[in-house]
């Protein structure tokens, strides 16, 4: 069989890329995920407000409670009201009309998600004003399946479940089938914030104590961002916040719930996010496995370059490479306001049905408000995908380890060689369907197009199996570019051909 001669494609010499010791600004510009406006999604909507609680149940996005944005906050209007988006009919429902006396008071800055396990929402601490303390303690359970409010007893906060609070945060932890709650505010100033970790399983809160601060838990703070990672990780992950000094703080911590303990992630090349927070959320994109911080205010530390307001930067961790990474429509100025959401912050936002849905919020007079009530997409289009094509001879058999993102390597295994064989891959820009030339044997077909070929490589397989690795440039540019691979298998009886895999390289 005959490869040679090669067209090769410029992006290869984009994958030895030198190793930077800060976060990288890359431009926000799609196909690599960037923000869209659903059109209709005012209609029905809530009236503008920020700094709720927002959770999802897969397809629809919940808001509850908040604020009118005003700038400070005397003269605010506060909320007690449950919403749902619903992705799939692209309409608004009222779950829980505002004043409704079963519901948590009107206030903001609450801790909320979605528990799973019992299909219901849970809403914990918050307050009434800013400066306003003692908090509220009292645990809210909004059932979705008959749509009513109850409450967990909390007789005594700090002992029965957690201290009275606001600005704390609450995530599913699938390992353990638990609600994780952290940190929060207390008292008034920077030194009233705590670093309590709680698990809420059914009615029952329990304290997770013996840990240290730093060590296996982090610091004592609040303002900070959680959210649970799904399959393979299984985990919630912390982000961001100040602490009792009330420094920024930039950190990435795991829990995990099979230990019952924090780590520390340490990121490569000592890379952080360009956002600590502040009332915005960390969202976990399981399609492409990162975490998205969407705007928020700056730490200061560089690329970042402002600590006021909020800012117009995503902060992006890979969680497959272990790598923070920063987008934004100017890469030089975080200031900067981004055409479409501009600088808002402090939104309601959440993953649902495959993207980064983010609404309200506190508007820094960036984007009109005629938008402000709109639904915003954040979300990469295409998305990455490895599809098997075709059908391979003599037992040879071809698959992707996962699906070719900007940024990462690209993993294809090929099983069913026999013991003597050498293997043999190519990767190509197109697919084609011809009948292997000599010495292939009869009913084997060449699927990839080797006029245009990206690389072929010989492989030596192991056990009858080969594998090979592809680095793929993190460059929004080739967003979409098609990867039509095949294996070969090479020995005394000729040449033998597995089924193809068409990919679609994400912009990451």
């Amino acid at each position: 069989m005959h490869f040679a001669p090669f067209r090769t494609v410029p992006f290869l010499t984009l994958l030895a890329l030198p190793a930077i010791a800060q976060t990288t600004v890359h431009p926000l510009v799609a196909p690599r995920a960037n923000y869209t406006v659903v059109a209709g999604s005012d209609t029905g909507a809530p009236s503008a407000r920020m700094w709720g609680g927002s959770a999802t149940d897969g397809t629809r996005l919940f808001v509850f409670g908040g604020r009118t944005s005003p700038a400070g906050a005397a003269g605010s209007v506060y909320f007690n009201g449950l919403y749902a988006f619903d992705t799939v009919t692209g309409s608004w429902t009222t779950l829980s009309p505002e004043g409704d006396p079963n519901a948590p008071a009107n206030g903001f800055r609450q801790a909320m998600a979605y528990d799973p396990s019992g299909n219901r929402l849970v809403i914990v601490g918050g307050a009434s004003a800013a400066g306003v303390f003692p908090a509220f303690g009292t645990t809210h359970v909004f059932d979705l399946a008959t749509n009513t409010w109850s409450t967990i007893a909390n007789p005594t906060p700090g002992t029965t479940g957690p201290q009275e609070h606001l600005d704390g945060k609450l995530a599913f932890d699938a390992a353990s089938g638990s609600l994780v709650l952290f940190g929060g505010t207390i008292a008034a100033g920077a030194t009233g914030r705590m670093g309590e970790t709680w698990l809420l399983s059914g009615t029952t809160w329990t304290p997770v104590t013996g840990l240290t601060a730093g060590v296996d838990r982090p610091s004592d703070r609040a303002l900070h961002a959680m959210a649970a990672r799904s399959a393979p990780y299984g985990d919630v992950v912390l982000v961001g916040g100040r602490d009792t000094a009330d420094a920024i703080q930039n950190d990435t911590w795991r829990w995990d719930g099979v230990t019952g303990t924090w780590s520390q992630i340490t990121p490569i090349n000592a890379t952080v996010p360009v956002s600590w927070a502040s009332g915005n959320e960390v969202v976990y994109d399981a399609l492409r496995e990162v975490l998205v911080i969407n705007n928020g205010p700056g730490t200061g530390i560089a690329p970042s370059n402002t600590t006021s307001g909020s800012t117009g930067w995503v902060s992006e961790y890979d969680c497959v490479v272990n790598e923070w990474r920063a987008f934004g429509v100017n890469t030089t100025t975080q200031g900067s306001s981004d055409p479409i959401v501009g600088n808002v912050q402090r939104f309601f936002s959440a993953f649902v049905a495959g993207k980064v849905l983010l609404w309200a919020g506190q508007n820094t007079n960036t984007i009109g408000d005629a938008d402000l009530t709109k639904v915003k997409e954040y979300q990469a289009d295409p998305l990455a995908s490895a599809t098997p094509y075709g059908s391979g001879c003599n037992g040879l058999a071809l698959a992707a380890g996962s699906n070719p993102w900007g940024g990462r390597t690209w993993s294809l295994t090929g099983s069913g060689f026999g013991p003597t064989a050498v293997g043999a891959l190519g990767i190509s820009l197109a697919q084609t369907a011809l009948p292997l030339p000599s010495p292939g044997l009869s009913g084997c077909d060449l699927l990839i197009d080797t006029n245009l070929l990206l690389t072929a490589v010989l492989l030596l397989p192991s056990a009858g199996s080969a594998s090979y690795s592809l680095a793929l440039p993190l460059d929004a540019s080739f967003g979409g570019l098609p990867l039509d691979g095949q294996m070969f298998a090479l020995d005394s009886i000729g040449v033998t051909s597995s089924n193809g895999i068409a990919g679609v390289l994400g912009a990451n």
